[in-house]
Order: structure tokens, then sequence, then C-alpha cells
């Protein structure tokens, strides 16, 4: 049985076989553009089942996360629960949106999550899109979030779309397209969104980890209140960087992540 979440995208209910991969990325290795507390840990267990690698809130608090989906990446795994350090009576809260439209999952009415229940499996499609938000509270959590791209493409299910155009997408104005930044501080600008409290701010360096080496960061995240960006040239080793914008609301993303524009840093 399958769902059609916001015409948008296929929700997979619990059981059959993964497609054939041939790349993944573990959601943990990404940084969020929101700067949360959420934890991302270890092993944990939901209902007796372990799961090597997590994110997860903590008893007493409520996050909201916002990732960019790397590029390429067809589909989004992971099981939803209540970690088994909590309390049986605990309810808890799990909800999650792509390019600003939630997905729904029949299995987890209203995002709700009993403690001791068993873990609900998630397949979102992500082809061609941008920005990923999570909400979790009172101990909710994720089990091994990955994003797989497929061997073989997935086709688009009948009714939905792969493009979603949206006014509260980001347009970036400067600096233009490869262009060489240069002085003491570089600034990031786009234009306002309507009904924006913020934005987050994703830099992503045009080389391989290897390539950079394991002590240098290949992605930088940050979260700001106006419509630009300031940093600190020397900040960044010299290289080429991709970057991009997502506005959010008061409680969620508004939209995708922006194009992405590449500047330069040659010092």
């Amino acid at each position: 049985m399958v769902s059609v979440a916001s015409s948008l995208f296929l929700t997979l209910l619990a059981g059959g076989q993964f497609n054939k991969v041939d790349n993944t990325v573990k959601l943990t290795d990404l940084p969020n553009v929101t700067a949360s507390g959420l934890r991302n840990s270890g092993k944990i267990s939901i209902s007796g089942q372990a799961f090597s690698f997590s994110i997860h809130a903590l008893s007493y608090n409520s996050y909201t996360v916002v990732y960019e989906i790397p590029k390429g990446m067809d589909e989004l795994r992971f099981f939803s629960g209540v970690q088994d350090k909590f309390s049986k009576s605990r309810t808890s809260t799990l909800t999650v949106a792509v390019d600003g439209e939630d997905i729904v999952n029949p299995l987890v009415p209203g995002g709700t999550l009993e403690a001791g229940a068993k873990p609900v499996e998630w397949k979102i499609r992500v082809t061609g899109k941008k920005s990923l938000q999570i909400f979790l509270d009172k101990g909710a959590c994720i089990g091994e979030p990955t994003f797989y791209k497929l061997a073989k493409a997935p086709t688009t299910p009948v009714g939905t779309t792969n493009e979603q155009k949206s006014p509260n997408v980001p347009v970036l104005v400067s600096p233009p397209e490869k262009s060489v930044v240069v002085g003491e501080t570089a600034i990031l600008k786009w234009k306002e969104v309507p009904g924006a409290i913020s934005y987050g701010v994703y830099i992503l360096a045009n080389k391989s980890q290897d390539e950079l080496g394991a002590s240098s960061p290949r992605i930088w995240a940050a979260t700001v209140k106006d419509n630009r960006y300031d940093f600190k040239i020397s900040d960044l080793p010299s290289g080429e960087y991709l970057w991009s914008v997502v506005a959010f609301g008061s409680k969620k993303a508004l939209g995708a992540f922006s194009e992405e524009r590449l500047f330069i840093v040659d010092k």
C-alpha cells in the first residue's frame, strides 16, 4: 500500500525490499542550518530494535532542524519511534517536511509516536528536492536516517510532480556566479522572502573531503535574520564554494533551498 503525500512525494509504508543503490549519505554526517541542539547519537533502541546511528530529542525539549538535501539523492529512509530509555507512557511528536510540504505517513497519524511501539519505516522521495525539515520532541528519535541514490532513478507517481515553483524560494543577488571574493569580508546577499523571519545559509566546498584533507571542513552552515550573510574570507581555504539559502517562518521552512551559486576564494 502507498500514500501520496502532499501531491509531491511518495511515502512507502513498512515492509518491502530496498532497491539496489549505488550511493548513500548519512543524515548525521550533514550539518543543519538551524544551529539547534538536536543530538546526533550512536546506538539507540526502539521497542528492542537496535539502530547504529540516529538523531533524537531530549526528554524535556523540542527541536526543529533543517538540512539541505544532498544533490543527486533519490530517497530518504529512516525508522521513527521513542527511545526505550524513556517512560513507557510517553507520547512524542515527529513531523517531516520537504521543500516546505508536509510528509504524511499513515502509520504515524498526526505525527504522534507512542513509547513502546514498534519502529515505523519511512521512505520519502527526494529526487530533485532541496530542503528537509524535521521536528522532534520529548524523546522522539529517527534511527539510521540515510539518503539513497537509486541505481535506477524512480518514476514520478501518477498525479505528482518533481518540480515545485514557489515564491518562498530565496533569489540570490550577489556575488555573481563564479566571482572571486576579495578583501577581508565577503557578503552573500539574496532577495527578502515575504513572511520570512530568518534564513539558513549553506556553503559547500567544491572538492571532495579526500581532496581537502581530514582536518579541513567541507560544509559550513549558519542562521541569520537579515537577507545577507557576512563572513571573514580568511576563514575559508582557497578554492571554489557553492552556496544556497532557505527561508524560515515562525514554525518551519517556507520552501526549498535556492539555486546554488559558486564563488571563489583566491588567497
